[in-house]
């Protein structure tokens, strides 16, 4: 059996980059840079290049070659991976702890969702750099995102995504995503795509209080962190609206997470000492320990905190729960939705599963 020519071997490759590399729309690489990277002479490539152009996929300019949409490129992406979009290694050398390993969970939960609906997973990262965690992500690389076609399924954490959703809207993907930040995106439902909102703020408020509610607390304090004003107002109200759907009575103080553990120390104590808790609910997201005796003034409180947000300085016998965190079920639920729901939906916490 003879073997394939070279033409031939170098035309299905190209074919397969038009198929899983380059959207319609995109320019492919310059003649000299495209034969180097696919180890090939121009002349050859040129011959391979014009075939494409006279079965419709491409269209060659003196701007460059254009990748066309073709009936390939708009077939049904049931065998498409889902990709998940996470950031680059120099983003997450520089976030906390909690944060990596809410990512680490999330991406584990999203692969665990793909197999279990016969896909594969893929992750994308792109963003370049984090220079200033206090604005999050500042530079963010949409290289990477070539390879996404239309009708594509893309899944990300963490509102500064937000910023590439109009590329992702004009490319054709549906996405589904996890965000802290809760204020609905119109483009989620205009765009047949799917939203969690508050895994990190508003789903453990919510179970904080029914664990409180249950063991019969009615005044409860909550202390969370945060970023944005309009992040803090809209969860000001949220928590307004569950202390009244509970029938219980209580308040929420937000800080600036960036502050010192001392500084958060003494915003807490204030803010126990101005009302009469008789518990407290304290959001992840600690970003460093107290000293061993800050705690003390909590002896007459029941404490809710996250399982892997240890607090130092709980005085011993103080009654203490600690919740699990969701984003590993959240994820797998995501993906399940995202390839079987036809149309969009925006929760704004993910306890409706």
């Amino acid at each position: 059996m003879p073997l394939p020519s070279r033409q031939d071997e170098l035309y299905e490759k190209v074919c397969s980059d038009l198929r899983g590399r380059f959207v319609p729309g995109s320019i492919l690489p310059g003649e000299p840079e495209y034969a180097k990277e696919l180890g090939c002479g121009r002349t050859t490539l040129r011959k391979v290049l014009a075939r494409l152009a006279e079965e419709g996929k491409i269209s060659r300019t003196h701007s460059g070659t254009k990748v066309l949409k073709t009936d390939s490129s708009a077939q049904t992406t049931e065998k498409r991976p889902v990709f998940l979009l996470v950031p680059c290694s120099e983003y997450m050398e520089k976030i906390d702890s909690i944060s990596l390993r809410e990512l680490r969970l999330f991406i584990s939960g999203a692969m665990r969702g793909a197999i279990a609906n016969g896909r594969q997973l893929v992750t994308l990262p792109i963003s370049e750099s984090n220079r200033d965690n206090r604005l999050e992500c500042i530079d963010i690389s949409v290289q990477q995102l070539s390879l996404l076609r239309p009708g594509d399924l893309v899944l990300f954490l963490g509102r500064w995504y937000r910023r590439i959703i109009p590329f992702l809207i004009e490319t054709g993907c549906r996405f589904g995503s996890v965000t802290q930040f809760p204020v609905p995106m119109p483009e989620i439902l205009c765009n047949n795509s799917i939203a969690y909102y508050g895994f990190s703020t508003t789903a453990f408020m919510e179970a904080g209080l029914q664990l409180l509610k249950n063991s019969g607390k009615r005044n409860i304090g909550c202390f969370w962190f945060t970023l944005e004003p309009e992040e803090r107002k809209q969860t000001d109200l949220y928590y307004q609206k569950q202390l009244k759907a509970f029938g219980i009575s209580g308040k929420i103080m937000a800080v600036d997470y960036h502050i010192s553990p001392e500084e958060k120390e003494a915003a807490l104590r204030q803010f126990c000492e101005e009302n009469t808790f008789d518990s407290l609910i304290i959001t992840p997201h600690l970003y460093g320990s107290w000293n061993e005796k800050a705690g003390e003034w909590m002896k007459d409180l029941t404490l809710v905190t996250g399982k892997n947000s240890p607090l130092p300085g709980i005085p011993e016998g103080l009654p203490h729960f600690e919740l699990e965190d969701s984003i590993y079920d959240i994820a797998i639920a995501l993906v399940s939705r995202i390839l079987k729901e036809p149309g969009g939906t925006a929760d704004f916490y993910p306890y409706s599963l």
